[in-house]
């Protein structure tokens, strides 16, 4: 797994130059992939910007071997809402929670 903050141009060389890679976590380039990118055999996961969704990432073992793996985002609700309850929100982000 690689915990990535190059891009993803650089992510999607890293998929082609190391398919071993099982999972990357991108960011840096604010993307988003709502439900993952399988590159060359590696899951990109990416959940955007400034708290804007939450991101999840699943991945099945059996017999010490990785079966399925897939990613997901879920929009983080603003404040008030039942998700957001207690977040204050700055500048379109989430700046903390009471």
């Amino acid at each position: 797994m690689v915990m990535s903050h190059v891009g993803i141009f650089f992510d999607e060389k890293l998929c082609q130059e190391i398919p071993e890679i099982d999972v990357i976590f991108g960011s840096h380039t604010h993307h988003h992939f709502e439900h993952g990118e399988i590159n060359n055999g590696v899951l990109m996961a990416a959940a955007g910007k400034y708290g804007y969704y939450l991101g999840e990432v699943n991945i099945t073992i059996e017999n010490g071997k990785i079966v399925d793996k897939i990613a997901k985002i879920h929009p983080i609700e603003p404040a008030g809402s039942a998700l957001g309850e207690g977040v204050q929100h700055q500048g379109g982000r989430p700046a903390e929670r009471r």
